[in-house]
């Protein structure tokens, strides 16, 4: 990534959490509604130019759906 804000946005459906790894710094985690979609959108200001790795991880029974952008 470049150096300057990416952006995660998630959506998420279902009664559990969504669990966004953002290395090498951030964790986040996002609770998400079983009656309705949840949208989150998360800032992370990246210092330098750098590799990153972006994981998602959900509990059941949620459903989501996920974008980075920069």
């Amino acid at each position: 990534m470049q150096a300057g804000a990416v952006w995660v946005a998630v959506n998420c459906l279902g009664k559990g959490q969504v669990q966004v790894s953002a290395q090498p710094a951030v964790d986040i985690t996002i609770p998400c509604d079983a009656a309705s979609i949840t949208p989150s959108l998360n800032e992370i200001n990246v210092g330098k130019a750098q590799s990153w790795t972006v994981k998602f991880t959900a509990s059941a029974p949620v459903v989501w759906a996920a974008r980075v952008s920069q």
